[in-house]
């Protein structure tokens, strides 16, 4: 029973950061900041966390006198749970065997079913190390009414550098405990060398309607399970993440310095440690260092280091003052939690008393739930499907919430209308935005997919040579644009500014918070454009067959909302493709401050004059030179108070034609010329220093038909032959390519 106040229902903690075992560097704690922020958003928090705290006392006072007459308490509290899988396709995107694993895990610990309490270092800890009664449950109703598996998968962005943004489609807090899987969290303020996993909210930080959408906890992906892409390293965190929500505190109190200072989290027997970070003493003598503000003879002087609020990874038990504590929160109404376990509850989530029947594994939900469809392109999981004409595109399955017996694919456009593989490879022959869809079946039902996926570029160029936009001209207007992150930032032409003309291209990157007006307190319902979103703005192809000495020009004006430097982290990038847009190569990045034009701006910029204007020129490569299907991207990536950009005069410039002093000062030569279709045709030149060559021919439409060489050469003659067996009778041009860039250029007749 506690005989003081609560220490962590009086200084709340916004969010609590677990880090990589890998490092033994004192870490930033957020425990200040946070709690400010939510009080200065909130003033109502602290009047939250004290009901908490005299509720806590009270409950915890009420249950030990029964426990005093022998009163034994029977509940077993039952939390329906749900796993939201922030995903890119990519490893974060776990398997439901890894979310079994980890059910298996969390269940384990708070029963105290854990093999490793065999391995509780004292006898005094192995005496207090309790059962819970604290069991969690896959939710098997959502918050539709239709059967889940409990497992909730999102493509989006922003499973990358997460943060309280990213907890997407956030199941009503009062029904489900809800958690976040993502490839990685937000390290602002960490140290070098450490990591944050995951972090959650103490109840009445998040008591009101105002946070009621980030209660949960937000988890790095390889903080889930033991198996598949986990480290099994950290396979406690999520069972010390729900503590948290389940109002625990960190064993040394709060702070996020384990092994700095002494301190206590107001637990009756949790003694006063200094905490451990990824150190397991070997000795119990070794944890002997803070000494105890209690007078029980039931406590040695040793740390309790073996907790799983603490930092030391070789965690494995609760105390018995932890669970009360627990089990008040759970019998508060603050934050719903009394509502989770309810009976009423339970039937709603469609969750399975019965303790000895858990439902988490494949093989129930196949007969249960019906699957969700979903797909990704191998080639370019992240992003929307850009490929050449004739190029073969391979599809994955991706679907969800059960495992699917049987898939229907549907294409238009490509070598095949339908396919029945689970994964099935397709060539597209027609040109422009193709659709693909694909319906996922098994024997409860199926769904469908459908997604504008694939952009078919031709063969051929739109420009050759020179390449100027100015945006003057909509209708005529064929740029690819690409709202990568579907959100409300996108490309567009448009008349409020330019920089000569009437037109430019505009990203409207300033998008606040959008809230429901008719509710009281106002609830967001379109959130601000977050860090991590992309927008990409693609030129059309261009042909480099006879352009040298090439520059990529344009003007771009840029705000910001950010009222410190350091939040500005917007950034414009400029890459180049070879293949229709399947890769891409950068060659400028401009970022941070370098980007802003026009200073800091509260509402939607529009540049007013010239100077708010910046140019840039872009020495091309001269691996561009010869290429005959040439693309350039303009990507922005937003940060979370950016604003415009507007981009204009886009201009490629070069030399275009051959250099006839070249093809003298080279020597090139090839001959004879005219030649027959079975003539062997002796191509020379000379080098004046060792350097990278490239021979081609070309058609009169500039395509590349065959690649003679393509190798680093050395200074001097050199002198090859080539079969002309395989070129139809007609004009061709043979390029010599160094890293000058085009040098030469031979025409070659070849007649019957």
């Amino acid at each position: 029973m506690k005989t003081k106040k609560i220490i962590w229902l009086n200084i709340l903690i916004g969010a609590f950061l677990i880090l990589a075992m890998n490092t033994s560097i004192a870490q930033w704690c957020g425990s200040d900041q946070m709690w400010f922020q939510q009080l200065a958003l909130h003033p109502d928090v602290q009047q939250k966390a004290d009901e908490l705290d005299a509720f806590t006392q009270q409950f915890i006072k009420n249950y030990e006198t029964q426990r005093v007459m022998g009163n034994t308490d029977t509940i077993t509290y039952i939390i329906p749970i749900v796993f939201h899988i922030l995903h890119q396709y990519g490893p974060e995107n776990i398997s439901d065997a890894q979310i079994y694993d980890e059910m298996r895990i969390l269940n384990e610990d708070y029963a105290k079913l854990n093999p490793d309490t065999t391995a509780i270092a004292t006898p005094h800890f192995k005496q207090i190390a309790t059962n819970t009664k604290i069991q969690f449950r896959l939710a098997q109703i959502d918050p539709h009414g239709n059967p889940t598996n409990g497992i909730d998968r999102i493509y989006t962005y922003r499973t990358n550098d997460a943060n309280d943004q990213s907890k997407l489609n956030s199941w009503d807090r009062t029904k489900y405990m809800n958690v976040w899987v993502c490839k990685n969290i937000n390290q602002s303020g960490v140290v070098v060398g450490g990591t944050i996993l995951g972090y959650a909210y103490f109840p009445p930080s998040v008591s009101s309607l105002y946070s009621a959408s980030i209660d949960g906890v937000l988890i790095n992906y390889q903080a889930i399970g033991s198996i598949g892409v986990a480290n099994p390293g950290w396979d406690r965190c999520l069972t010390h993440e729900l503590g948290h929500t389940l109002n625990l505190e960190h064993p040394w109190g709060l702070t996020n310095d384990p092994g700095v200072k002494c301190g206590g989290a107001g637990i009756f027997d949790l003694p006063h440690t200094k905490g451990w970070f990824s150190i397991c003493p070997t000795d119990t003598n070794d944890a002997k260092i803070c000494d105890t503000v209690s007078t029980s003879p039931l406590f040695v002087l040793t740390e309790n280091w073996q907790n799983y609020m603490d930092y030391s990874f070789c965690s494995n038990m609760f105390t018995f003052g932890q669970a009360e504590a627990m089990w008040a929160t759970l019998n508060s109404n603050q934050a719903g939690r009394n509502n989770l376990w309810s009976a009423a509850n339970l039937i709603a989530t469609g969750v399975n008393p019965d303790l000895a029947s858990i439902p988490e594994d494949s093989a129930t939900e196949e007969k249960r739930c019906a699957p969700i469809a979903d797909f990704f392109n191998v080639n370019n999981p992240y992003n929307t499907c850009l490929v050449c004409q004739g190029t073969p595109v391979s599809y994955q399955d991706a679907s969800w919430n059960a495992e699917p017996t049987g898939w229907k694919w549907t294409f238009t456009g490509a070598s095949i209308a339908s396919s029945t593989q689970r994964n099935p490879t397709v060539t597209y022959d027609s040109l422009w935005w193709q659709t693909v869809s694909l319906t996922a079946s098994n024997s409860v039902g199926s769904s469908t997919k459908t997604k504008q996926f694939a952009f078919v570029s031709p063969l051929w160029t739109d420009y050759t040579g020179p390449f100027s936009e100015g945006f003057e001209n909509p209708s005529n207007f064929n740029w690819i644009l690409l709202n990568n992150a579907n959100d409300q930032s996108h490309w567009q032409i448009t008349s409020t500014a330019s920089y000569g003309g009437q037109n430019s291209l505009m990203l409207n990157s300033f998008a606040p918070d959008v809230y429901a007006s008719n509710i009281s307190p106002p609830v967001v319902i379109a959130p601000a454009i977050a860090q991590g979103s992309t927008d990409d703005a693609i030129t059309p192809s261009v042909a480099f067959n006879y352009l040298s000495s090439s520059t990529l020009s344009f003007v771009y004006a840029c705000a910001t909302s950010a009222g410190n430097i350091v939040d500005i982290t917007e950034s414009l990038t400029v890459a180049y493709s070879l293949n229709c847009g399947k890769s891409w190569t950068l060659i400028k990045n401009i970022t941070d401050t370098a980007l802003i034009t026009g200073g800091q701006w509260g509402i939607s910029y529009v540049p007013k004059s010239a100077g708010d204007w910046k140019s840039v020129t872009i020495k091309l490569p001269s691996s561009l030179y010869g290429k005959g299907n040439v693309r350039f991207r303009f990507e922005y990536t937003s940060g979370n108070v950016g604003n415009n950009l507007y981009i204009d005069n886009v201009n490629l410039s070069g030399v275009l034609g051959i250099d006839e002093l070249s093809v003298q000062d080279k020597g090139f030569t090839a001959y004879p010329n005219p030649a027959t279709e079975n003539t062997r045709i002796t191509i020379s030149y000379k080098l004046s220093s060792s350097q990278n060559v490239k021979v081609m021919v070309s058609d009169v439409l500039g395509k590349d038909v065959k690649e003679l060489v393509d190798e680093k050469q050395s200074e001097g003659l050199h002198t090859f032959n080539f079969n002309g067996g395989n070129l139809s009778q007609g004009l061709y041009f043979v390029k010599l390519i160094t890293d000058d860039g085009i040098v030469a250029a031979k025409k070659l007749v070849i007649v019957k």
